[in-house]
């Protein structure tokens, strides 16, 4: 591209003379108007005026060159125009000149000047000429929010630009104000519609802020709408027990305690539990009331409100006892020191008493005595007979025998 200044000649032919009485000193003023805050890209409209010496004057003709930067700018429209006989009042228009800001244009101050000459009755006129300034800035890159705000609430966390999720809770409302401020002015900001449409719950808004160069960063918000309850709509949420007995069982029952203990013997292996809830048409459900084992169980009462919206659950810590069984007493439950002191003393002495007699049993003179079996002492029996032929030979004998044993 070639660098320097282009120049754009605004040339207008003679103009009328005579209809108004103009003076070859009388000075005219031109000038054109600047342009601020344009970035690469932007397309932006100066004007170009003029102004006479008087409330109203007659200019003839000039010729003007326009001076800028064409690396930092180029002409759309504007370009030329014409005139014939112009009246000057107080501030004429004379040309309005489209620009554009090159892609690429370096941001900082560039200069627009006029130059040229004007003429009154075909002599030339000490006109002024006035420039303008272009402020041209860069692209903005800032996707991030400078302040984040929702009437009646409080965002939690607290905001912070570089925290990008947040919860807050209302109350009776159908929509919120969000108000969303970006760190570069020249961000946009976009919230999504459901928060002017807030429905009962929780409602995820999204905001999305998006820099001039198209990038894009996303804050969200759930935002929790709570909705006071009509009787009607409190009845249908109940999930609460009116009362709750137990038969066989004594338990001081409440709506709101929800745990309850109760004992039971070894032969109840379940409860015959009767739960009546507030609302009629909540449903109830009972776990666990049956084949009961040893030791803790756990019954639970649930109820389902009547919209299915709540649920609550009762607990009943059931503990069965263990089997009895019959026990054979040897002693006494409880015993006292002192039938214990005696209790030991008798157990000793009898010790004592077996160890002694045990002693002298033994000694092998006092058993030969105490067991020593006695002999009977033989007596002659006289033996009648009825024949002197029986022969006595051998019985004679052995009685002699027996005599001489004994002597």
């Amino acid at each position: 591209m070639r660098k320097g200044f282009i120049k754009l000649f605004l040339l207008i032919g003679m103009l009328f003379v005579g209809l108004t009485t103009v003076y070859a000193d009388d000075t005219f003023t031109f000038s054109i108007g600047g342009a601020k805050d344009v970035k690469p890209g932007d397309e932006f409209t100066v004007d170009v005026t003029v102004k006479g010496p008087t409330e109203e004057n007659t200019l003839n003709g000039y010729n003007i060159t326009l001076v800028y930067d064409t690396n930092k700018l180029t002409v759309l429209e504007g370009g030329q125009m014409t005139a014939d006989n112009l009246s000057v009042t107080e501030n004429t228009t004379i040309a309005k000149i489209k620009f554009k800001v090159n892609d690429g244009a370096a941001a900082g101050d560039t200069m627009l000047k006029l130059e040229g000459t004007a003429y009154n009755n075909g002599e030339a006129d000490e006109s002024t000429f006035n420039g303008g300034t272009v402020s041209i800035r860069a692209i903005g890159t800032d996707t991030s929010l400078k302040s984040l705000k929702i009437p009646n609430t409080v965002l939690s966390p607290g905001f912070n630009k570089n925290i990008y999720d947040y919860t807050a809770t209302v109350t009776d409302v159908t929509s919120v104000d969000i108000k969303a401020e970006p760190t570069d002015p020249h961000s946009t900001v976009w919230i999504t519609e459901n928060a002017q449409n807030l429905q009962k719950g929780v409602n995820e808004i999204t905001i999305v802020v998006k820099a001039e160069n198209g990038s894009e960063k996303w804050y969200g918000i759930k935002l929790t709408l709570n909705v006071t309850p009509t009787e009607e709509e409190l009845k249908e949420q109940d999930a609460t027990l009116k009362d709750l007995t137990i038969k066989g069982q004594k338990i001081e029952f409440s709506s709101t305690e929800k745990k309850y203990y109760i004992n039971v013997d070894y032969e109840t292996t379940k409860l015959t539990i009767t739960a009546t809830p507030n609302n009629p048409e909540a449903e109830v459900t009972i776990v666990g009331n049956s084949k009961f084992v040893v030791g803790k169980n756990t019954v639970k009462i649930n109820v389902v409100s009547k919209d299915k919206s709540k649920n609550e659950t009762y607990t009943i810590i059931v503990t069965r006892e263990d089997e009895k069984k019959e026990i054979i007493k040897t002693c006494p439950d409880s015993t006292s020191k002192k039938e214990w002191i005696i209790f030991t003393a008798s157990l000793l002495l009898t010790f004592t008493l077996g160890i002694v007699l045990g002693y002298f049993l033994c000694r092998k003179e006092v058993l030969n005595k105490l067991f020593k079996k006695k002999q009977k002492e033989e007596v002659p029996v006289e033996i009648e007979t009825l024949s002197d032929t029986i022969d006595l030979s051998n019985t004679v004998k052995k009685v002699a025998n027996t005599e001489g044993d004994k002597k």
